[in-house]
Protein backbone atom coordinates (compact mmCIF):
# COMPACT_ATOMS: atom_id res chain seq x y z
CA UNK A 1 0.00 0.00 0.00
CA UNK A 2 2.63 2.54 0.83
CA UNK A 3 4.83 1.32 -2.05
CA UNK A 4 1.63 2.15 -4.59
CA UNK A 5 0.70 5.60 -2.24
CA UNK A 6 4.36 6.83 -3.05
CA UNK A 7 4.27 5.63 -6.85
CA UNK A 8 1.24 8.00 -6.90
CA UNK A 9 2.97 10.38 -5.86
CA UNK A 10 6.18 10.32 -7.97
CA UNK A 11 8.53 9.81 -4.64
CA UNK A 12 11.80 8.36 -6.05
CA UNK A 13 12.63 5.35 -4.66
CA UNK A 14 15.65 4.75 -2.25
CA UNK A 15 17.39 3.48 -5.46
CA UNK A 16 16.71 6.67 -7.46
CA UNK A 17 17.32 8.46 -4.75
CA UNK A 18 21.11 7.33 -4.12
CA UNK A 19 21.70 7.20 -7.98
CA UNK A 20 20.62 11.04 -8.30
CA UNK A 21 23.00 11.61 -5.60
CA UNK A 22 25.85 10.06 -7.50
CA UNK A 23 24.57 12.65 -10.43
CA UNK A 24 25.17 15.55 -8.27
CA UNK A 25 28.78 14.63 -7.00
CA UNK A 26 29.63 14.23 -11.01
CA UNK A 27 27.95 17.38 -11.23
CA UNK A 28 30.02 18.46 -8.46
CA UNK A 29 33.24 17.69 -9.82
CA UNK A 30 32.26 19.25 -13.53
CA UNK A 31 32.06 22.24 -11.38
CA UNK A 32 34.96 22.51 -10.11
CA UNK A 33 36.59 21.68 -12.89
CA UNK A 34 35.52 24.90 -14.67
CA UNK A 35 36.79 26.88 -11.58
CA UNK A 36 40.31 25.33 -11.27
CA UNK A 37 40.37 25.13 -15.35
CA UNK A 38 42.54 28.22 -17.06
CA UNK A 39 40.55 30.15 -19.71
CA UNK A 40 44.12 32.70 -19.05
CA UNK A 41 47.77 32.66 -18.63
CA UNK A 42 50.12 35.04 -18.70
CA UNK A 43 53.79 36.69 -17.43
CA UNK A 44 56.73 38.59 -17.96
CA UNK A 45 60.10 38.73 -19.62
CA UNK A 46 62.94 40.98 -18.47
CA UNK A 47 64.15 43.43 -20.57
CA UNK A 48 68.27 43.10 -21.33
CA UNK A 49 70.21 44.66 -23.90
CA UNK A 50 73.08 42.85 -25.44
CA UNK A 51 74.54 43.65 -29.18
CA UNK A 52 70.76 43.51 -30.18
CA UNK A 53 70.34 39.76 -29.60
CA UNK A 54 68.47 37.69 -27.24
CA UNK A 55 70.62 36.23 -24.62
CA UNK A 56 70.24 33.67 -21.80
CA UNK A 57 71.74 33.92 -18.35
CA UNK A 58 72.76 30.66 -17.11
CA UNK A 59 70.93 29.91 -13.33
CA UNK A 60 70.72 26.89 -10.76
CA UNK A 61 67.55 24.71 -11.36
CA UNK A 62 66.94 25.73 -7.72
CA UNK A 63 66.49 29.43 -7.76
CA UNK A 64 63.61 31.75 -6.83
CA UNK A 65 60.04 30.90 -8.28
CA UNK A 66 61.55 27.06 -8.53
CA UNK A 67 59.18 24.62 -8.63
CA UNK A 68 55.94 25.36 -8.32
CA UNK A 69 53.64 24.35 -10.57
CA UNK A 70 49.43 24.51 -10.72
CA UNK A 71 46.71 21.71 -10.94
CA UNK A 72 46.49 22.60 -14.35
CA UNK A 73 49.76 21.65 -15.06
CA UNK A 74 49.51 18.60 -13.64
CA UNK A 75 46.64 16.92 -16.28
CA UNK A 76 49.24 17.87 -19.22
CA UNK A 77 51.32 14.75 -18.93
CA UNK A 78 53.54 15.40 -21.71
CA UNK A 79 54.42 19.07 -20.53
CA UNK A 80 58.37 19.14 -19.38
CA UNK A 81 60.22 22.38 -18.65
CA UNK A 82 58.62 24.83 -21.23
CA UNK A 83 55.37 25.31 -20.25
CA UNK A 84 54.53 29.06 -19.05
CA UNK A 85 56.18 31.73 -19.22
CA UNK A 86 56.87 34.40 -16.07
CA UNK A 87 59.55 36.27 -14.97
CA UNK A 88 62.13 33.86 -12.73
CA UNK A 89 61.94 36.42 -10.24
CA UNK A 90 57.82 37.28 -9.51
CA UNK A 91 57.59 35.98 -5.45
CA UNK A 92 56.19 33.06 -4.44
CA UNK A 93 52.89 35.27 -3.46
CA UNK A 94 51.95 36.71 -5.93
CA UNK A 95 51.77 33.68 -8.51
CA UNK A 96 49.27 31.79 -5.31
CA UNK A 97 47.79 35.36 -5.28
CA UNK A 98 47.09 34.47 -9.44
CA UNK A 99 47.16 31.18 -10.33
CA UNK A 100 46.82 32.01 -14.34
CA UNK A 101 50.34 33.07 -13.23
CA UNK A 102 52.82 30.19 -13.73
CA UNK A 103 56.41 28.93 -13.46
CA UNK A 104 58.72 30.59 -15.94
CA UNK A 105 60.38 27.38 -18.03
CA UNK A 106 63.60 29.38 -16.99
CA UNK A 107 62.52 28.41 -13.36
CA UNK A 108 61.67 24.70 -13.78
CA UNK A 109 64.36 22.24 -13.45
CA UNK A 110 65.77 20.45 -16.63
CA UNK A 111 65.89 16.50 -16.83
CA UNK A 112 68.18 15.59 -13.99
CA UNK A 113 68.05 18.03 -12.11
CA UNK A 114 70.61 20.12 -14.69
CA UNK A 115 70.51 23.93 -14.82
CA UNK A 116 68.68 25.99 -16.38
CA UNK A 117 68.07 29.58 -18.10
CA UNK A 118 66.37 32.46 -17.28
CA UNK A 119 64.96 34.13 -20.94
CA UNK A 120 65.77 37.55 -21.06
CA UNK A 121 65.11 39.77 -24.27
CA UNK A 122 66.54 43.16 -26.21
CA UNK A 123 64.81 46.37 -26.53
CA UNK A 124 61.87 46.42 -28.59
CA UNK A 125 61.65 47.88 -32.08
CA UNK A 126 58.83 49.47 -33.54
CA UNK A 127 58.97 51.64 -37.17
CA UNK A 128 55.93 52.86 -38.42
CA UNK A 129 54.66 54.84 -41.36
CA UNK A 130 54.40 58.25 -40.97
CA UNK A 131 50.78 59.88 -41.10
CA UNK A 132 51.53 63.06 -41.97
CA UNK A 133 54.16 62.67 -44.79
CA UNK A 134 53.55 59.70 -47.33
CA UNK A 135 56.64 58.17 -48.03
CA UNK A 136 58.32 58.65 -44.80
CA UNK A 137 58.73 56.69 -41.43
CA UNK A 138 59.47 56.51 -37.72
CA UNK A 139 61.38 54.95 -35.16
CA UNK A 140 61.17 54.24 -31.59
CA UNK A 141 62.82 51.58 -29.15
CA UNK A 142 61.25 50.54 -25.76
CA UNK A 143 61.91 51.19 -22.97
CA UNK A 144 62.04 55.00 -24.24
CA UNK A 145 65.17 56.86 -23.51
CA UNK A 146 65.10 60.73 -23.21
CA UNK A 147 66.69 60.86 -26.71
CA UNK A 148 63.73 58.79 -27.99
CA UNK A 149 61.21 61.02 -26.93
CA UNK A 150 60.04 62.87 -29.51
CA UNK A 151 60.03 59.90 -31.85
CA UNK A 152 57.69 57.90 -29.24
CA UNK A 153 55.68 61.65 -29.07
CA UNK A 154 55.54 61.13 -32.81
CA UNK A 155 54.04 57.42 -32.32
CA UNK A 156 51.35 59.04 -30.03
CA UNK A 157 50.15 61.47 -32.55
CA UNK A 158 50.31 59.07 -35.66
CA UNK A 159 48.06 56.57 -33.68
CA UNK A 160 44.48 56.68 -35.16
CA UNK A 161 41.32 56.26 -33.13
CA UNK A 162 40.73 52.83 -32.10
CA UNK A 163 37.34 51.44 -32.61
CA UNK A 164 35.10 48.37 -31.50
CA UNK A 165 32.47 46.54 -33.02
CA UNK A 166 28.67 47.14 -32.59
CA UNK A 167 25.65 45.71 -34.26
CA UNK A 168 28.18 44.39 -37.24
CA UNK A 169 29.44 47.36 -37.77
CA UNK A 170 32.89 49.33 -37.21
CA UNK A 171 32.47 52.54 -34.97
CA UNK A 172 34.24 54.92 -32.75
CA UNK A 173 33.06 55.92 -29.32
CA UNK A 174 35.46 57.31 -27.06
CA UNK A 175 32.96 56.80 -24.04
CA UNK A 176 33.18 53.22 -24.76
CA UNK A 177 36.72 52.56 -25.97
CA UNK A 178 39.69 55.65 -25.92
CA UNK A 179 42.81 54.39 -27.51
CA UNK A 180 44.89 55.11 -30.51
CA UNK A 181 45.69 51.98 -32.86
CA UNK A 182 48.10 51.00 -35.67
CA UNK A 183 46.93 48.67 -38.00
CA UNK A 184 49.32 45.64 -38.96
CA UNK A 185 50.17 46.67 -42.37
CA UNK A 186 51.07 50.09 -40.90
CA UNK A 187 54.14 49.37 -38.72
CA UNK A 188 56.62 46.34 -37.80
CA UNK A 189 58.42 45.01 -35.14
CA UNK A 190 61.41 42.96 -33.86
CA UNK A 191 58.96 41.28 -31.13
CA UNK A 192 58.90 37.25 -31.95
CA UNK A 193 56.70 35.98 -29.16
CA UNK A 194 58.14 32.63 -30.60
CA UNK A 195 61.38 33.03 -29.92
CA UNK A 196 60.47 34.10 -26.45
CA UNK A 197 58.47 30.92 -25.64
CA UNK A 198 55.12 33.01 -25.46
CA UNK A 199 52.95 30.98 -27.85
CA UNK A 200 54.59 27.35 -26.61
CA UNK A 201 53.52 28.66 -23.48
CA UNK A 202 50.18 29.99 -24.86
CA UNK A 203 49.39 26.28 -26.43
CA UNK A 204 50.51 24.22 -23.84
CA UNK A 205 47.88 25.74 -21.76
CA UNK A 206 45.18 26.97 -23.65
CA UNK A 207 45.24 24.19 -26.62
CA UNK A 208 46.34 20.92 -24.86
CA UNK A 209 45.50 17.85 -27.09
CA UNK A 210 43.46 14.95 -26.64
CA UNK A 211 44.59 12.37 -24.22
CA UNK A 212 45.00 10.02 -27.32
CA UNK A 213 47.35 10.43 -29.76
CA UNK A 214 45.68 10.80 -33.43
CA UNK A 215 45.77 12.60 -36.12
CA UNK A 216 43.73 15.45 -34.10
CA UNK A 217 47.07 17.17 -32.81
CA UNK A 218 47.28 20.75 -33.20
CA UNK A 219 48.01 23.88 -31.48
CA UNK A 220 48.46 27.38 -31.86
CA UNK A 221 49.06 30.32 -34.39
CA UNK A 222 49.68 34.01 -33.51
CA UNK A 223 49.26 36.63 -36.06
CA UNK A 224 50.08 40.01 -35.51
CA UNK A 225 46.60 42.41 -35.37
CA UNK A 226 47.41 45.89 -34.15
CA UNK A 227 49.66 47.82 -31.96
CA UNK A 228 47.24 49.62 -29.61
CA UNK A 229 48.02 52.94 -27.13
CA UNK A 230 45.86 53.61 -24.21
CA UNK A 231 46.81 56.94 -22.48
CA UNK A 232 46.08 59.08 -19.61
CA UNK A 233 44.05 60.66 -18.28
CA UNK A 234 41.13 58.73 -19.87
CA UNK A 235 42.44 55.50 -22.04
CA UNK A 236 40.08 52.60 -21.47
CA UNK A 237 38.47 50.10 -23.17
CA UNK A 238 34.99 49.26 -21.05
CA UNK A 239 33.56 45.54 -21.17
CA UNK A 240 33.22 43.28 -24.06
CA UNK A 241 33.92 40.08 -25.74
CA UNK A 242 36.17 40.21 -29.10
CA UNK A 243 34.64 39.70 -32.07
CA UNK A 244 36.47 36.37 -33.88
CA UNK A 245 38.33 37.27 -37.25
CA UNK A 246 38.20 33.75 -37.85
CA UNK A 247 36.45 30.45 -37.57
CA UNK A 248 40.09 29.17 -36.76
CA UNK A 249 40.53 31.85 -33.99
CA UNK A 250 40.46 30.37 -30.52
CA UNK A 251 41.86 33.19 -28.60
CA UNK A 252 44.15 36.62 -28.54
CA UNK A 253 47.05 37.34 -26.88
CA UNK A 254 48.58 40.76 -25.79
CA UNK A 255 51.91 41.87 -25.28
CA UNK A 256 52.82 45.16 -23.32
CA UNK A 257 55.50 46.82 -24.52
CA UNK A 258 57.87 48.29 -21.37
CA UNK A 259 56.46 51.79 -20.87
CA UNK A 260 55.82 53.95 -17.97
CA UNK A 261 52.01 54.14 -16.93
CA UNK A 262 50.03 53.47 -13.85
CA UNK A 263 46.39 51.87 -14.03
CA UNK A 264 45.35 50.30 -17.44
CA UNK A 265 44.44 46.66 -15.99
CA UNK A 266 43.30 43.90 -18.27
CA UNK A 267 40.77 42.25 -16.37
CA UNK A 268 39.29 39.17 -18.28
CA UNK A 269 36.19 37.01 -17.07
CA UNK A 270 34.47 34.03 -17.53
CA UNK A 271 31.36 32.16 -16.27
CA UNK A 272 31.84 33.99 -13.21
CA UNK A 273 35.36 33.70 -12.05
CA UNK A 274 37.66 37.25 -12.92
CA UNK A 275 41.45 37.03 -13.30
CA UNK A 276 43.16 41.07 -13.45
CA UNK A 277 46.21 41.48 -15.24
CA UNK A 278 48.20 44.58 -13.74
CA UNK A 279 50.90 45.55 -15.84
CA UNK A 280 51.47 49.02 -14.70
CA UNK A 281 54.40 50.10 -11.39
CA UNK A 282 58.09 48.88 -11.17
CA UNK A 283 58.14 46.16 -14.38
CA UNK A 284 56.34 48.61 -16.74
CA UNK A 285 59.84 49.66 -17.99
CA UNK A 286 61.88 46.96 -17.66
CA UNK A 287 60.25 43.97 -19.06
CA UNK A 288 57.66 42.57 -21.54
CA UNK A 289 54.47 41.58 -20.31
CA UNK A 290 51.47 39.54 -21.82
CA UNK A 291 48.68 37.83 -21.43
CA UNK A 292 46.95 35.19 -23.41
CA UNK A 293 43.24 34.13 -23.15
CA UNK A 294 40.43 32.41 -24.79
CA UNK A 295 38.36 34.40 -27.33
CA UNK A 296 34.57 34.22 -25.51
CA UNK A 297 36.16 35.34 -22.16
CA UNK A 298 34.33 39.01 -21.66
CA UNK A 299 37.50 41.71 -20.79
CA UNK A 300 38.09 45.37 -20.24
CA UNK A 301 40.81 47.26 -20.21
CA UNK A 302 40.89 49.78 -16.81
CA UNK A 303 41.20 53.50 -17.31
CA UNK A 304 45.00 54.35 -17.61
CA UNK A 305 45.66 57.11 -14.85
CA UNK A 306 49.35 58.27 -15.91
CA UNK A 307 51.66 57.65 -18.74
CA UNK A 308 50.70 55.46 -21.88
CA UNK A 309 49.88 51.65 -21.66
CA UNK A 310 51.25 50.22 -25.29
CA UNK A 311 50.31 46.75 -26.83
CA UNK A 312 50.77 44.87 -29.42
CA UNK A 313 47.65 42.30 -30.12
CA UNK A 314 47.60 38.95 -31.62
CA UNK A 315 45.13 36.73 -33.03
CA UNK A 316 45.62 33.02 -32.04
CA UNK A 317 44.42 30.46 -34.03
CA UNK A 318 44.23 26.80 -33.83
CA UNK A 319 46.38 24.93 -36.09
CA UNK A 320 47.85 21.70 -37.07
CA UNK A 321 50.76 20.88 -34.70
CA UNK A 322 52.08 18.29 -32.22
CA UNK A 323 54.15 20.28 -30.11
CA UNK A 324 51.17 20.97 -27.03
CA UNK A 325 50.63 19.27 -23.74
CA UNK A 326 48.43 15.99 -23.68
CA UNK A 327 45.99 16.09 -21.18
CA UNK A 328 46.30 13.10 -18.89
CA UNK A 329 42.76 11.72 -17.53
CA UNK A 330 44.45 10.21 -14.73
CA UNK A 331 44.97 13.66 -12.89
CA UNK A 332 41.47 14.39 -12.96
CA UNK A 333 38.51 13.39 -10.33
CA UNK A 334 35.99 13.28 -12.60
CA UNK A 335 37.60 10.02 -14.60
CA UNK A 336 38.22 8.32 -11.54
CA UNK A 337 34.79 8.90 -10.00
CA UNK A 338 33.18 7.81 -13.39
CA UNK A 339 35.83 4.87 -13.54
CA UNK A 340 34.55 3.64 -10.10
CA UNK A 341 30.65 4.47 -10.79
CA UNK A 342 30.51 2.27 -14.03
CA UNK A 343 32.07 -0.49 -12.29
CA UNK A 344 29.19 -0.62 -10.19
CA UNK A 345 25.98 -3.08 -11.06
CA UNK A 346 23.82 -0.30 -9.38
CA UNK A 347 25.20 2.52 -11.61
CA UNK A 348 22.99 3.38 -14.57
CA UNK A 349 22.42 -0.84 -14.67
CA UNK A 350 19.53 0.29 -17.06
CA UNK A 351 21.73 2.12 -19.11
CA UNK A 352 21.72 6.05 -19.66
CA UNK A 353 22.97 9.18 -21.70
CA UNK A 354 25.40 11.51 -20.21
CA UNK A 355 25.50 15.20 -21.40
CA UNK A 356 27.55 18.01 -21.06
CA UNK A 357 26.94 21.51 -22.08
CA UNK A 358 30.49 23.49 -23.26
CA UNK A 359 31.41 26.14 -21.29
CA UNK A 360 33.19 27.45 -24.26
CA UNK A 361 31.86 29.36 -27.16
CA UNK A 362 32.83 27.69 -30.25
CA UNK A 363 31.10 28.75 -34.11
CA UNK A 364 30.36 25.25 -34.05
CA UNK A 365 27.73 25.30 -36.68
CA UNK A 366 30.07 26.60 -39.52
CA UNK A 367 31.05 24.10 -41.96
CA UNK A 368 34.80 25.56 -41.43
CA UNK A 369 34.76 24.71 -37.48
CA UNK A 370 33.20 21.66 -37.34
CA UNK A 371 36.34 19.70 -38.89
CA UNK A 372 38.55 20.91 -36.08
CA UNK A 373 36.08 19.27 -33.05
CA UNK A 374 37.23 17.75 -30.66
CA UNK A 375 40.59 19.00 -31.18
CA UNK A 376 40.14 22.99 -30.93
CA UNK A 377 37.83 22.28 -27.80
CA UNK A 378 38.59 24.88 -24.68
CA UNK A 379 39.49 24.22 -21.05
CA UNK A 380 37.03 22.52 -18.87
CA UNK A 381 35.70 21.11 -22.24
CA UNK A 382 38.50 19.69 -23.67
CA UNK A 383 39.27 18.03 -19.97
CA UNK A 384 35.53 16.60 -19.86
CA UNK A 385 35.76 15.43 -23.27
CA UNK A 386 38.91 13.81 -22.67
CA UNK A 387 37.62 11.94 -19.49
CA UNK A 388 34.66 10.52 -21.14
CA UNK A 389 36.48 9.35 -23.94
CA UNK A 390 39.16 7.96 -21.82
CA UNK A 391 35.90 5.67 -19.77
CA UNK A 392 35.97 3.65 -23.67
CA UNK A 393 32.31 4.25 -24.01
CA UNK A 394 30.44 5.83 -26.70
CA UNK A 395 31.49 9.93 -26.57
CA UNK A 396 29.95 12.27 -29.19
CA UNK A 397 29.67 15.78 -29.93
CA UNK A 398 26.19 16.69 -30.98
CA UNK A 399 23.82 19.43 -31.43
CA UNK A 400 20.96 20.71 -29.28
CA UNK A 401 18.31 22.02 -30.70
CA UNK A 402 17.27 25.08 -28.20
CA UNK A 403 13.33 25.06 -28.24
CA UNK A 404 11.26 26.41 -25.32
CA UNK A 405 8.06 24.59 -23.88
CA UNK A 406 5.53 25.02 -26.65
CA UNK A 407 8.28 23.98 -29.50
CA UNK A 408 9.43 20.67 -27.36
CA UNK A 409 5.71 19.68 -27.33
CA UNK A 410 5.13 20.24 -31.08
CA UNK A 411 8.19 18.47 -32.40
CA UNK A 412 7.51 15.62 -30.19
CA UNK A 413 4.11 15.77 -31.26
CA UNK A 414 5.34 15.41 -35.01
CA UNK A 415 8.14 13.07 -34.56
CA UNK A 416 5.27 10.71 -32.89
CA UNK A 417 2.98 11.26 -35.75
CA UNK A 418 6.07 10.27 -38.25
CA UNK A 419 8.30 7.53 -36.26
CA UNK A 420 5.74 6.39 -33.50
CA UNK A 421 4.71 3.05 -35.47
CA UNK A 422 8.77 2.49 -35.82
CA UNK A 423 11.06 -0.02 -34.06
CA UNK A 424 14.11 2.03 -34.24
CA UNK A 425 15.35 2.60 -30.77
CA UNK A 426 16.18 6.92 -31.53
CA UNK A 427 12.82 7.86 -29.84
CA UNK A 428 12.23 4.90 -27.59
CA UNK A 429 12.48 7.59 -24.01
CA UNK A 430 10.01 9.66 -26.31
CA UNK A 431 7.75 6.81 -26.22
CA UNK A 432 7.87 5.84 -22.79
CA UNK A 433 6.29 9.11 -21.82
CA UNK A 434 3.14 8.82 -24.58
CA UNK A 435 0.83 6.36 -25.65
CA UNK A 436 -0.99 5.81 -28.38
CA UNK A 437 -4.53 6.27 -28.78
CA UNK A 438 -7.73 6.16 -31.36
CA UNK A 439 -9.72 8.77 -31.34
CA UNK A 440 -13.12 9.99 -33.91
CA UNK A 441 -13.79 13.52 -35.17
CA UNK A 442 -15.46 14.79 -38.46
CA UNK A 443 -16.41 11.39 -39.29
CA UNK A 444 -12.82 10.04 -39.34
CA UNK A 445 -10.91 7.35 -36.86
CA UNK A 446 -7.57 8.56 -36.32
CA UNK A 447 -4.80 8.39 -33.82
CA UNK A 448 -2.97 10.67 -31.34
CA UNK A 449 -0.17 10.48 -29.17
CA UNK A 450 -1.20 12.12 -25.03
CA UNK A 451 1.05 11.96 -22.19
CA UNK A 452 1.10 9.25 -20.09
CA UNK A 453 0.97 11.47 -17.52
CA UNK A 454 0.16 15.20 -18.38
CA UNK A 455 1.32 16.12 -14.60
CA UNK A 456 4.61 15.07 -15.44
CA UNK A 457 7.24 17.01 -17.67
CA UNK A 458 8.38 15.36 -20.61
CA UNK A 459 12.21 15.31 -19.76
CA UNK A 460 13.93 14.30 -23.10
CA UNK A 461 15.81 16.30 -25.65
CA UNK A 462 15.82 16.14 -29.29
CA UNK A 463 19.52 15.82 -30.49
CA UNK A 464 21.09 15.75 -33.81
CA UNK A 465 23.54 12.30 -33.93
CA UNK A 466 26.65 14.44 -34.67
CA UNK A 467 27.34 17.95 -35.64
CA UNK A 468 25.50 19.65 -38.41
CA UNK A 469 26.43 22.56 -40.19
CA UNK A 470 23.90 26.12 -40.51
CA UNK A 471 21.56 25.58 -43.58
CA UNK A 472 18.24 27.29 -45.16
CA UNK A 473 14.86 25.52 -45.79
CA UNK A 474 11.72 27.08 -47.45
CA UNK A 475 10.19 23.84 -45.60
CA UNK A 476 7.71 25.90 -43.36
CA UNK A 477 6.18 28.12 -45.72
CA UNK A 478 2.84 26.14 -46.56
CA UNK A 479 -0.16 26.23 -44.17
CA UNK A 480 -0.31 22.46 -43.02
CA UNK A 481 3.28 20.98 -43.84
CA UNK A 482 4.77 20.47 -40.52
CA UNK A 483 7.68 20.44 -38.84
CA UNK A 484 9.24 16.81 -40.10
CA UNK A 485 10.66 18.74 -43.28
CA UNK A 486 11.95 21.64 -41.10
CA UNK A 487 13.71 19.11 -38.44
CA UNK A 488 15.55 16.99 -41.61
CA UNK A 489 16.64 20.00 -42.86
CA UNK A 490 18.28 20.38 -39.46
CA UNK A 491 19.66 16.96 -38.97
CA UNK A 492 18.76 13.99 -41.03
CA UNK A 493 20.09 11.86 -38.02
CA UNK A 494 18.59 12.51 -34.75
CA UNK A 495 17.11 11.23 -31.82
CA UNK A 496 15.09 12.06 -28.88
CA UNK A 497 16.86 10.76 -25.36
CA UNK A 498 16.54 11.01 -21.92
CA UNK A 499 19.81 12.67 -20.96
CA UNK A 500 21.33 13.16 -17.38
CA UNK A 501 22.52 16.67 -17.59
CA UNK A 502 25.70 17.63 -15.61
CA UNK A 503 25.81 21.48 -15.99
CA UNK A 504 23.51 24.21 -17.28
CA UNK A 505 23.67 25.45 -20.73
CA UNK A 506 25.52 28.62 -22.08
CA UNK A 507 26.16 29.79 -25.61
CA UNK A 508 24.04 28.94 -28.66
CA UNK A 509 24.38 29.66 -32.15
CA UNK A 510 22.45 29.92 -34.98
CA UNK A 511 21.73 26.53 -37.09
CA UNK A 512 18.62 27.33 -38.96
CA UNK A 513 16.75 29.58 -41.03
CA UNK A 514 13.66 28.11 -41.97
CA UNK A 515 9.53 29.00 -42.96
CA UNK A 516 7.12 29.64 -40.64
CA UNK A 517 3.03 30.29 -41.27
CA UNK A 518 0.93 31.96 -38.41
CA UNK A 519 -1.74 34.77 -40.07
CA UNK A 520 0.76 34.84 -43.08
CA UNK A 521 4.17 33.47 -44.37
CA UNK A 522 6.95 34.33 -42.43
CA UNK A 523 10.96 33.50 -41.24
CA UNK A 524 11.53 32.12 -38.24
CA UNK A 525 14.82 30.97 -36.95
CA UNK A 526 16.61 28.02 -34.62
CA UNK A 527 19.59 27.89 -32.69
CA UNK A 528 21.26 24.91 -31.14
CA UNK A 529 23.86 24.62 -28.41
CA UNK A 530 26.91 22.22 -28.37
CA UNK A 531 27.26 19.34 -26.17
CA UNK A 532 29.21 16.40 -25.08
CA UNK A 533 27.71 12.73 -24.45
CA UNK A 534 28.06 9.35 -23.23
CA UNK A 535 26.03 6.84 -24.22
CA UNK A 536 26.08 4.54 -20.89
CA UNK A 537 24.95 0.81 -21.51
CA UNK A 538 22.61 -1.32 -19.14
CA UNK A 539 25.72 -3.30 -16.40
CA UNK A 540 26.12 -6.48 -18.72
CA UNK A 541 27.04 -4.61 -21.74
CA UNK A 542 30.10 -2.65 -19.81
Amino acid sequence: MAASTAENLNVPSLAEQAEQKVFEELANHVQNEGRQSLFAIGGSIPITSLDNHLICESDDAGSDGGNETSKEASKESSIEQDVKVVDADDSDSEREDNPQIATSPAALPGPGGAAVHKMRCDPITVRWDSAANAGSSHKVTLPCTDSQRPSFEQLLKDCQPASFGRGGKDVVDETYRKAGKLDESDFCTNFNPYALGIIDAAAQALAPNNCRQTNETHGIRAELYKLNVYAAPSGKFKSHVDTPRSKHQIGSLVVCLPSVHEGGQLVLRHQGREIVFDWSGEKASSSIQWAAFYSDCEHEVLEVTAGQRVTLTYNLYATCSANTAWIDPEQVELYHSLRTLLAEPGFCKNGLTLGYHCAHAYAHTSGDTIPTLPAALKGVDKVVYACFAAANLPVRLRHLPVLDKRDRSDYYAYILGAYGTDDSDRIRDLKELYHRKEVEGYGLKYYVWDPVDKKQLVDVDLLADGLVPFDYTHAGLCDGEGLIPIIKTWSRDFSVKKVKWLNTPSHRELALVHGAYGNQASIATKYSRLVITMDIPPFQER
